[in-house]
């Protein structure tokens, strides 16, 4: 196969971005002939890089055989990497089932997200500017106050490559993917952090939690000898503790006597309203 040769027409064809060369060959009985020499010096009048003879002989050995016009690609350059922008994986947090059970209704209520971005030097010199942005469509996962949401992944340079010519291609320019969030989260290193428990709302390119936290409570040994309790009545969707719940946490000392639990009962009912004031 060493001094094959066939007939025909054949001509160099150059992509436009220059990252491909090939062959185009027409087969022709009575065309000019071609052999390995030939082809090779066909390729290196358009300054390509040689091509191995074995390549060059299965490519004579189609055009004598065949009858029909065909490519054979010689040449391949190496296109460059794109950079990669800045990305977040979230964490999948399911719902625990007494929020999955209020969920559509609290995200009802919660409104458009109010997403800030901030301008200046960080911490207590940067300036938050608010910003506006159509919601559209959103996802929703669980998000539980201090525990981490999302890992954000560093954005990538992109790398240059090369062309036939062995010139270097640079990688194209694309826009940074800004992301922006809204109330209840907090970056901490490369993390998202929720700084609520609640809904967390994930959007084309912002995020935010609607807060939903549950009742709490706890209960101290004053100076006096006294308990006392401090309650947050959390979000108005959860029904409130039951007096009997909270007197179960309660470890009065000997001889104390507690408030009764209907005493208890109206005072978590009177916290628990809109707009409640809890004396300390």
């Amino acid at each position: 196969m060493a001094n094959i040769t066939a007939h025909g027409t054949v001509s160099v064809v150059i992509s436009e971005d220059e990252m491909e060369a090939k062959l185009f060959l027409i087969p022709e009985s009575q065309g000019e002939r071609w052999g390995v020499m030939e082809l090779d010096r066909l390729i290196r009048t358009h300054r390509l890089s040689p091509v191995p003879a074995r390549d060059l002989e299965s490519i004579l050995e189609r055009l004598a055989k065949t009858r029909e016009p065909f490519n054979a690609v010689i040449c391949r350059g190496e296109p460059p990497l794109p950079p990669v922008p800045e990305r977040i994986a979230w964490a999948n947090m399911p719902f625990p089932a007494d929020i999955e059970a209020i969920l559509e209704e609290v995200l009802r209520e919660a409104g458009p997200p109010e997403l800030y971005r901030m301008h200046g030097a960080s911490g207590t010199d940067a300036v938050p500017e608010q910003l506006s942005v159509d919601p559209g469509s959103y996802g929703t996962r669980y998000a539980e106050k201090g525990t981490a949401a999302g890992r954000l992944d560093p954005a990538r340079p992109g790398k240059d490559g090369k062309d036939i010519f062995g010139r270097l291609t640079p990688p194209p320019e694309i826009e940074a993917a800004e992301i922006l969030f809204g109330t209840g989260l907090e970056i901490r290193k490369n993390y998202v952090v929720p700084s609520v428990t609640g809904i967390l709302r994930i959007g084309n390119g912002w995020a935010d939690v609607v807060p939903l936290p549950q009742p709490s409570w706890s209960i101290e040994l004053g100076d006096g000898g006294n308990l006392f309790l401090s309650y947050a009545p959390g979000h108005s969707r959860y029904p409130r503790p039951p007096a009997e719940t909270i007197f179960e946490n309660a470890e009065p000392p000997p001889g104390m006597v507690l408030v009764s639990a209907a005493e208890l009962n109206a005072a978590l009912e009177e916290w628990s309203r809109p707009g409640a004031v809890i004396d300390p």
